[in-house]
């Protein structure tokens, strides 16, 4: 999960909730890199990130999941288990940097997003409907979907209170910090639901840092234990169909 600090102006909060979605952990998958970096010296374990099924070949994590563009047969592992895959879409494709993993910058979260699609069938997938950037302050009970450390479980948080932007190119979700150490928060999906009941697919976790927050009467504060999630309309769903 990157540290960033950030400087933004903030809109209107969104998601207010108090349970998190029944099902929410449904397609939940963990992905694993065998080889995070291109220089073999900095490969010193794997790197671990959440992902969602959200098809019955497709998969979508973060674009962090490969710290340099992914070449043939790049090892990765779905739930333990080598796949064969190709890539969909990848928001970082051509723009990796080493620096992108410490010096997180807004044009990087904006487009943390990578659409792997498996050979083999996976076991368990969704179906969402995919975050607007019109209804952007109209879902619900937005709950985060993520794994654990110690048991790699898959867990639902709920998230009380959600942030956009200026500009809504990316939203903020405050979490305590030993949630935000202790749980593979990077590609975690982030569940609502419109009021109809509608089942969204808000983004998914991709940083976590401290913000400064500017409210409508211009007063600035200090936002701590942040993470950032890519929304769904940064996603290209158009090139995603099974």
């Amino acid at each position: 999960m990157w540290r960033v600090f950030a400087v933004l102006f903030l809109g209107m909060g969104a998601g207010c909730l108090h349970s998190p979605i029944p099902g929410a952990t449904r397609g939940v998958v963990e992905i694993r890199n065998e080889h995070m970096f291109s220089d073999p010296k900095l490969n010193k374990g794997d790197a671990i990130l959440t992902g969602l099924a959200i098809g019955e070949h497709t998969v979508l994590t973060a674009a962090h999941a490969f710290g340099y563009d992914p070449e043939p047969e790049h090892p990765v592992q779905v739930d333990g288990e080598h796949i064969d895959y190709s890539i969909v879409a990848d928001g970082w494709a051509g723009e990796r940097e080493d620096d992108r993993f410490v010096n997180l910058v807004s044009s990087a979260i904006q487009n943390d997003f990578l659409v792997l699609k498996t050979q083999a069938a996976l076991d368990e997938f969704v179906s969402y409907v995919p975050l607007t950037k019109d209804r952007v302050l109209e879902f619900r009970r937005a709950t985060l979907a993520t794994r654990r450390h110690d048991t790699g479980e898959p867990v639902a948080i709920p998230l009380r209170k959600m942030l956009a932007p200026a500009g809504n190119e990316y939203l903020l979700a405050g979490l305590s910090a030993s949630d935000i150490e202790s749980h593979y928060l990077s590609g975690s999906p982030v569940i609502g639901e419109y009021p109809d009941g509608t089942r969204v697919l808000v983004g998914i976790a991709t940083a976590s840092g401290v913000f400064s927050h500017t409210s409508e009467n211009g007063r600035e504060r200090i936002l701590r234990d942040q993470i950032v999630i890519t929304p769904a309309y940064r996603f290209p769903f158009s090139e995603l169909a099974e």
